[in-house]
C-alpha cells in the first residue's frame, strides 16, 4: 500500500516556458499562459521557435539539404 495514498499532491509552479511560433494560435496561447501565470503567481519565459527545416529566416538550409541528398544519390 502506498504511503501517500489518498493525499493530494501539491506542486508550486514558479515558471511557465512558453514556446511561440508564427501560427494562428499564438494570441490564444499567450492569453492562456498569462491567465495561468496570474492564477499561480508564476513568471512567463517566452521562447520564439521556428521549424528547423526552414532554418534561419532568409536562410536556405532546406534547399542545401535537398541539394546534398541529390548529389549523394548520384554517387
Amino acid at each position: 500500500m502506498e504511503k501517500n495514498a489518498g493525499k493530494e499532491a501539491r506542486v508550486a509552479v514558479k515558471r511557465i516556458l512558453l514556446p511561440v511560433d508564427n501560427s494562428g494560435y499564438k494570441d490564444k496561447i499567450i492569453a492562456y499562459a498569462i491567465s495561468l501565470a496570474k492564477a499561480w503567481g508564476a513568471e512567463i519565459i517566452v521562447v520564439h521557435v521556428i521549424d528547423p527545416g526552414l532554418g534561419i529566416p532568409g536562410g536556405r538550409i532546406k534547399e542545401k539539404e535537398q541539394e546534398r541528398d541529390r548529389s549523394q544519390e548520384r554517387c
